[in-house]
Order: C-alpha cells, then sequence, then structure tokens
C-alpha cells in the first residue's frame, strides 16, 4: 500500500537547481535532507490502477509549450527562445530554430504549433515576445529544412501578425496556438496586466485571435464590422490569461483555460463572439451577456490551470471511459484531472507530478504526454509519457540519476516506478544486491573514497513480473566545496516596485582560488505567497547584474518578496547555493468619495467607498469612476478626483498612505420626494447581432416604478439607437409608444414593443435604449433613470445585393462542334433577397478574360429570386455558330442590362476553366 499522502509543500522550498551534480553543503544539508525525506505523494506521481510514466527528456530551464508531430517528434519551446526537438526519445543537441526574445517575467517564447500539412510543407508557428521596434508579442511561421527536418531552414520567418505593444506588462502574455476544424489559426493572448483591456475592442489583450493560416484576418471573424484593422482578428473577449487551449478532433468542441485571479480557475467553452467576462465576472455567473465557464475551480484547490487536451486519439491505448475526455492541469498544485464534457464533472487523473505541468499531448500511439518546468534536482521537469496497461506489471518513470558529492556527504538515488500494488525494490551496487535497500531511494550516510565510481541500480516487481533501472554513477570528490558570498543586495532590505536591484557576489574554493565568471549562476525570483515567478531564469557566466522590478504584476498583494539566488561550482563539479531576500515597502491607499456608497473601481473590481486596503510602493494600480450611478434613488454625475485624473486612470502607488476621492455631483432630475413615483426601463430582450435598416425589429420593455407610492397615469415610451448603452441628444429615435401605466411600489410592467431601424442611420453598432416617460408626463422622484440599454448591440447595415457568376460546368460536343452546354452558378452575397428578370450572354473568348471583342453565342433572359446567401444554378445550351477555327474559352455574363441595382457590379462576369476548339 501506498503511504497516505500529506498536505502539499509550499512552493518557496520548490527551487529550481540547475545543476544534477550538486553535493549538500553545509549550508544547504539541512533544506537538502528535508526534501529527500518527502513522502511518495510529494516526490512519485500518483496515478489510477494500470498507468504507468516514464521520463521522455530533461533538461530543459524554462519550458513553456510543446506540440508532437505526426512522426513522433515533440517539439519543446524554451522561454529563452529555443524550440528544441525529441526525436526517439533523445533530445536534439541543437535547437530546430532560436528566435531574438527575452525570457522576463512571462515574456518570451510562449507558443509553438504545426501545421494541419506539416509532414508535406514543414511549417512550424511560434508566439514569441520580439524586442524591435518596441517589446510586442509576434507570430510567425518557419519551415523545416527538408535535408534536416530537425532544424529549421535559415532566414525561412515570416513574419504574419504583430500584437500590441505589451509596454511595460511582463505578465498573461498567453502564447497559446491551435489549428481549428475550419483550418483557421487560434491565437490566445492575455490581458498583459491591463484589467479594463481584455472588454474592448481597440485592443487586442484578454482575447482569442482568429486568423487565415497567411496571417491575414477572415471576413466571417464575429467583430469583422464592429471592429478595424487587425483588431478585426479578434474572435471572443473577456480573457484573462488563457494559457491553454485545446480543440476536440472530430466535434471541433473548443475549451480554453484561463488562469484567474484571486478565487477561481476557469475552463471555457470557445464560441465566436463570446465574452468570458474578465474582469467583470471570474468564475461562475449568471449574467446573462457573459459566457459562464462549463468548470471552475476554485482557490486553493487550483491555483494556476495550464495544459489541455482531448483524449481522441488515432489509436486508442486508454480504457474506452477515457475516449472524449480533457485532460487540464494546474501548474502550482501540479495534478492533472479529466473532464468529461457529457456529465460536466470532472475527475482525478495525477498527482504529484514531476515539476509544475504547463502543457499536455497526445503521442501517435494513443499515450499522453505531459511537460513541465523543473522545481528542484528530485523534479526535474521535462516531457513525461503516461501510458496504460491491462496487465499492471511494473515500470519505471524515472532512472536513477549519476551524483556527484564531496566525501562525507550524504547522497540518495531515487526511482520512480508504477504498477499494480504492492511494488518491491532491490537496489544493487555494481550488480550485487544491497541487504536491507527494499524501498524507492537508497542513502548513503556519508560518502567516501571507496564509493567513487561505484554504479547503483534497483530491481522494481510485482506478481506480474521484473524490471531493472538503468545504473547511476557516483563520484566522489576529494576536494572540498566552493564558497559562496552575495555582496549584494543585503538580505532584508526594503524594495519598491520599478527598482532596479543589483547583485553582485563572490567564489571562491580551497583547490581551484578565487573561481571565474563561468562559475557564477545567478538567479532572481519574484514570490507572492507561495507562487514563485522568475524574474531573471537561471544564468550563467557573470559575477554581477541588475533586474528592473515590474511595475505591472498579476498580483497586487503585500506578502511578496524578491530572491537573489547564487550558485558557484567548482572544477570538480562541486556546487554551493546561498540567497538574499528583499522584502516590500507597503503603504496604505484609500478610495473615498464625498458621496458615501458609491461604486468605484480598483484593478478593473468594483468596491464601494470608503475603502483602505495596502499596497507595495510603486505598483501601478488602476483607479476607475463610473460616469454616472444611482445610490438610494439619487443619480449623481462624477465630477472629478483629488488627483485630477481621468475618470479611469492609473497611478503609481506612492511612498506615503493616500487617499484618493471620487467627488459626484446630485442630478437636478427630478422632484426628489419620496412621495413622488420613480419610473425606470430596462430592454429585457437581446438585440440579433445583425440588423438591416428599414427592416422590422421587435423588443421587450419592462417598465418599474421603484418609487414608494402609486403611479397612475399616461407615459410616452420611446426607443432610441445609440453607439453605446447612455442616451444622447441626437441619437435617432426609432418608435415612440403611449402607454397608460398602473403601478404599485415596486409594480413592474413588460410591454412587447414592435419598431424598424430607421432608414437614414448610418450603419454601425447599436444598442437600443428605452426612455420610460419621454416628455416628463409624470411627476417623479428622479428623472434621470428612465432611460434604460438593451445588453447587447447590433450591427446595423444598409440593405444591398450582391449577385455573382461562376461556372460549375462547361461541356462541348468533339469536333465538328455544333452546341455546348454551360452550367452556371449565381450567387446572392446581398443581405436582402435579389428579385428581378435579369439578362444573361455567353460569349466566345480567345483568353481567360472578357472583354468587348468577345463573340457573342447566347443572349437569353431569366426571373431571378435568391435570398441572402442563396444560390441558383442555371443551365445553358449554346452554338458556336461561325466563330473561326482556334481555341476558344466561354464566358458568361449576368443582369447584363443591370436591372437589379447591387453593391458591386464588377462580379457579374466569369470565364469557364476549360475550352473548346473550332476547326
Amino acid at each position: 500500500m501506498k503511504p497516505s499522502p500529506p498536505p502539499p509543500r509550499s512552493r518557496r522550498d520548490r527551487r529550481f537547481v540547475p545543476s544534477e551534480s550538486r553535493p549538500v553543503t553545509e549550508s544547504r544539508r539541512a533544506s537538502r535532507a528535508a526534501i529527500e525525506s518527502l513522502e511518495r505523494r510529494e516526490l512519485f506521481t500518483t496515478f489510477p490502477a494500470g498507468f504507468a510514466e516514464a521520463q521522455v527528456a530533461t533538461g530543459f530551464v524554462s519550458p513553456t509549450a510543446m506540440t508532437v508531430a505526426p512522426d513522433g517528434r515533440v517539439f519543446v519551446a524554451e522561454q529563452g527562445g529555443e524550440l528544441r526537438v525529441i526525436r526517439d526519445g533523445n533530445l536534439v543537441s541543437s535547437p530546430f530554430l532560436t528566435v531574438p526574445t527575452e525570457a522576463i517575467q512571462e515574456r518570451g517564447f510562449g507558443g509553438v504549433v504545426l501545421d494541419p500539412n506539416f509532414a508535406a510543407n514543414g511549417y512550424v508557428y511560434v508566439y514569441y515576445t520580439a524586442l524591435t521596434p518596441d517589446v510586442h508579442n509576434r507570430v510567425s511561421r518557419f519551415t523545416a529544412d527538408p535535408a534536416n527536418p530537425d532544424r529549421a531552414l535559415p532566414d525561412s520567418e515570416v513574419i504574419l501578425f504583430e500584437i500590441d505593444g505589451a509596454n511595460a506588462a511582463g505578465y498573461h502574455q498567453g502564447g497559446a496556438m491551435h489549428f481549428g476544424a475550419d483550418g483557421k489559426l487560434y491565437v490566445a493572448v492575455g490581458e498583459h496586466g491591463g484589467n479594463t483591456r481584455a472588454q474592448s475592442l481597440e485592443f487586442l489583450f484578454g482575447k482569442m485571435l482568429r486568423l487565415n493560416p497567411d496571417g491575414s484576418i477572415p471576413t466571417d471573424n464575429p467583430f469583422y464590422n464592429e471592429a478595424s484593422g487587425k483588431y478585426r482578428a479578434i474572435w471572443a473577449i473577456g480573457l484573462r490569461n488563457p494559457f491553454t487551449f485545446a480543440f476536440q478532433p472530430g466535434t471541433g468542441l473548443m475549451y480554453i483555460n484561463d488562469v484567474g485571479q484571486n478565487t477561481w480557475e476557469e475552463i471555457n467553452q470557445g464560441a465566436p463572439g463570446a465574452n468570458y467576462g474578465w474582469p467583470v465576472a471570474e468564475g461562475p455567473s449568471t449574467d446573462p451577456a457573459l459566457t459562464a465557464p462549463v468548470h471552475a475551480v476554485a482557490h486553493p484547490e487550483s491555483r494556476a490551470i495550464t495544459g489541455g487536451v482531448f483524449y481522441n486519439p488515432a489509436v486508442q491505448q486508454f480504457p474506452a471511459s477515457y475516449t472524449g475526455t480533457y485532460f487540464f492541469g494546474d501548474l502550482d498544485r501540479r495534478w492533472i484531472r479529466r473532464f468529461n464534457p457529457a456529465t460536466q464533472q470532472a475527475t482525478d487523473f495525477a498527482d504529484s507530478v514531476r515539476g509544475e505541468p504547463v502543457d499536455l499531448d497526445l503521442a501517435p500511439d494513443g499515450s499522453l504526454y505531459y511537460l513541465a518546468r523543473p522545481i528542484d534536482s528530485l523534479r526535474p521537469g521535462g516531457v513525461y509519457r503516461v501510458n496504460y496497461s491491462s496487465t499492471g506489471g511494473p515500470a519505471i518513470g524515472i532512472h536513477p540519476q549519476s551524483r556527484t558529492v564531496a566525501a562525507g556527504q550524504p547522497v540518495t538515488f531515487t526511482v520512480e516506478a508504477s504498477g499494480a500494488e504492492p511494488l518491491t525494490y532491490q537496489w544493487q551496487r555494481n550488480g550485487a544486491n544491497i541487504p536491507g535497500a527494499t524501498s524507492a531511494t537508497y542513502t548513503i550516510n556519508a560518502a567516501t573514497a571507496a564509493d567513487n565510481g561505484a554504479q547503483f541500480r534497483v530491481v522494481v516487481g510485482n506478481g506480474a513480473g521484473t524490471v531493472t533501472s538503468n545504473p547511476a554513477t557516483l563520484t566522489v570528490a576529494t576536494s572540498a566545496a566552493p564558497v559562496a558570498t552575495i555582496t549584494a543586495p543585503a538580505a532584508g532590505g526594503l524594495f519598491a516596485m520599478g527598482d532596479t536591484i543589483a547583485y553582485a557576489g563572490t567564489g571562491s574554493d580551497p583547490e581551484d582560488g578565487v573561481l571565474p565568471d563561468s562559475a557564477f549562476t545567478w538567479q532572481v525570483d519574484y514570490i507572492t505567497g507561495d507562487v514563485v515567478r522568475p524574474l531573471v531564469p537561471p544564468t550563467a557566466g557573470s559575477r554581477s547584474g541588475s533586474v528592473t522590478l515590474p511595475t505591472l504584476t498579476p498580483y497586487t498583494r503585500t506578502d511578496v518578496r524578491v530572491r537573489v539566488s547564487l550558485t558557484v561550482t567548482d572544477s570538480a563539479g562541486l556546487s554551493t547555493t546561498t540567497t538574499s531576500e528583499l522584502l516590500p515597502r507597503t503603504v496604505n491607499l484609500s478610495m473615498a468619495s464625498n458621496v458615501p456608497g458609491v461604486r468605484l473601481g480598483v484593478d478593473g473590481q468594483p468596491v464601494t467607498a470608503p475603502l483602505s486596503f495596502p499596497g507595495v510602493v510603486g505598483f501601478e494600480r488602476l483607479l476607475g469612476a463610473p460616469a454616472t450611478q444611482s445610490v438610494n434613488g439619487v443619480t449623481y454625475n462624477f465630477a472629478g478626483w483629488s488627483d485630477s485624473g481621468t475618470p479611469e486612470h492609473s497611478i503609481n502607488t506612492p511612498a506615503a498612505d493616500t487617499t484618493y476621492t471620487a467627488t459626484y455631483t446630485a442630478v437636478d432630475g427630478g422632484s426628489g420626494k419620496a412621495t413622488d413615483p420613480d419610473l425606470m426601463a430596462a430592454v429585457i430582450q437581446p438585440l440579433p447581432a445583425a440588423a438591416i435598416i428599414g427592416a422590422p425589429g421587435r423588443t421587450r420593455v419592462r417598465i418599474t416604478n421603484a418609487g414608494t407610492v402609486p403611479m397612475a397615469g399616461a407615459a410616452n415610451i420611446q426607443l432610441h439607437l445609440s453607439s453605446d448603452p447612455y442616451l444622447h441628444p441626437d441619437d435617432p429615435m426609432v418608435v415612440n409608444v403611449p402607454k397608460a401605466l398602473r403601478l404599485a411600489p415596486g409594480g413592474s410592467r413588460t410591454f412587447a414593443v414592435p419598431f424598424a431601424y430607421p432608414k437614414g442611420v448610418t450603419p454601425g453598432s447599436y444598442y437600443l435604449l428605452a426612455y420610460a416617460d419621454a416628455g416628463k408626463a409624470v411627476a417623479e422622484r428622479n428623472e434621470a433613470n428612465n432611460v434604460g440599454a438593451s445588453t447587447t448591440a447590433a450591427t446595423v447595415a444598409d440593405p444591398f445585393v450582391d449577385l455573382s457568376v461562376a461556372f460549375t460546368q462547361m461541356g462541348v460536343t468533339v469536333p465538328p462542334i455544333r452546341r455546348g452546354v454551360a452550367t452556371l452558378l449565381v450567387r446572392n452575397a446581398g443581405n436582402i433577397p435579389a428579385t428581378g428578370i435579369v439578362g444573361i450572354t455567353l460569349a466566345a473568348s480567345t483568353d481567360a478574360t472578357a472583354d468587348g471583342s468577345d463573340t457573342t453565342m447566347l443572349t437569353t433572359t431569366r426571373a431571378m429570386r435568391i435570398r441572402p446567401g442563396g444560390s441558383r444554378l442555371i443551365r445553358l445550351r449554346f452554338a458556336p455558330g461561325a466563330l473561326a477555327a482556334g481555341t476558344y474559352y466561354v464566358a458568361a455574363t449576368i443582369d447584363t442590362a443591370n436591372a437589379i441595382a447591387e453593391t458591386d457590379e464588377n462580379n457579374n462576369t466569369a470565364v469557364s476553366g476549360n475550352t473548346f476548339i473550332v476547326g
């Protein structure tokens, strides 16, 4: 039986140690001993019966994404800019490609996907942070070298799409990419730490984008007509940090993993035009204007949802009950679960995986791959394969690793195995059994010179058989370990966000003396609670350096610190690591107003004034104040902030306690008497996504008496179109309907109101606004709250017809030519029906164009009625007549007299793809 698992450990003890062959010196003996005494849950991945994992490749510094090629190769993106290839279980020595980027916070190489036709064209798409002309994310395409498919062709980069400049943002970059069943490239972009950008069509941040494979923008994207320029690429909005997503083969079902802030981690179902709510909502929501997640996991059970893949492989390896389920992982909690789309339930699958999982994929043989970032030498990260076997025989997932230690120091060898319980272990030294060494780990308390060069392996067994691990070699150095000292910064010092932290140190060794620059490796981490984020990944080759702390971070908490780590390694391979931690400077910030109870915004989240909260000096915070709001039945307009900022503006947390006051003035819009009624309007029927000027519409309006006394009388209900959810003096009115009202306090009535989108209005996106008492016929306590807006906007377009013609068939008899038959497909790409009598001509053309020299062979007319988006097939017989000998195309022209008014008359002619011969 496996022992009961302990509670999860804090990530502050999970620092990545770059060298596998590092001894435990006096300064690190206690922490290493603690790690090596962890129970099986913390060291070994646990799976359901029959599942086992095996390490495919390790040695990655900060992997971010992977994709599996049809031939089984695994492509792994390193944050620092390299795309590595794993072939036949071995990491290819040279990278496939290297992009110029910087691995700072979450910037860098963030995504990779292969073209659906990769086997033929060798196209590899990448998402990375470009550094010129400014810092921004980019989507590019590279081509594999046919002569060496593990390398990209030199200078093969084709830049497809440029994301907005990242400015100072270092987090929430996104980067996941996949091709949908429609052949389009979908790209996930994080909100870059800006809490309002995810809801705006003027930013690409916090969005799912949809592109053609060449980087152009599909014209059927949901916001194509509403947005402009590159923002037409937006496919869905309201995401925080969609780190990963996946499509289900066969169904096209799309699930998006969105990393949450303080409360929830989400799986959202992809849909065109969807709004996933950030920052308006996080986690489950009942707001009909938002798309709620299909599955949400609350903190702290989940902290950072990553990785996602549907189990629909071409080769079925797992049990049938797994087919169609969605695997997803959590980076911080180090688990993998599976979600059933049919039952909407999630179940455990893997716990305590060998690192921090960031991505999931399937191999051609139906096994599951996961990619994990390294934590320490016992959880080295890398790519791991999860297999299933019904026999339950033992399998070794992680073989013992060779170790180098100083004489007198302890050393532990570890194996990870799985299979039907109970498992047995027998360690061997140089092929001979070691008495009493019958657990998953074997420890030598004090290595000696006699242990140098010894090889250790383990035989793992159960009732179904045995398996022997690879041998691990122990190297015992007789020299002493080096000494590492951080001279700056001093431990316990204070920092503010935006500060530049300079670090420096010394390293010496009793045998080597003063160590060279190449012996130094620095790492700087920004730690929030128990979440570790690298500011400077392990970087070797310098005695000093510096890093500027970001002013924008994912979390605005005050339980943060900066940890500087220095590792020095001597010529014998012995290393020593030391650290220095800095603490934050904090102040108190207060939100106030001259009207108690108004709603304000902090970092995109609604708050009620007055409110005080702590902050770290230098943090960029976003303050917001609605233009108009009601408190206790009185409507107020925003007048200004005490720091003279705009209604929504950013501040850098100052070095002293500060209060930010929002001033509001009451609206003179009613009697203010408690003895008067108070009408309010709401549009409760969403508008259609698209509408046509002059076409009829219908909505439902609810009128409510929010006052404390009854209301009886006649009121005019008006509907207006507005470019935003507010009534403006020049907004066009679409209907004015008088209604007799009798409403008790708190009572309401709902009216079905027909209307027409008015002719003469400029095409665009419009909300529908209802005005409860136009003309103010009813004496009210507050006249300023009589307008309510629809929750959705409609794209209103001019009516138009657009006919086009194409050949679907053209045949003629063999010479001598006597007759021909042409089948034409006439389409209407407009938004209203095409109706009328149209003329049609067929002409003989000597080339594949239609010009005035063509010889007419047939003139006819047809009655047309084609619905929007519809088409009609027309079959015509023609006679070549007395044409001169030669080769001819057939040119077809419809609506020759322009009897039907169209938006585009230039696509009414088509030329056949094949020819006929005369003579």
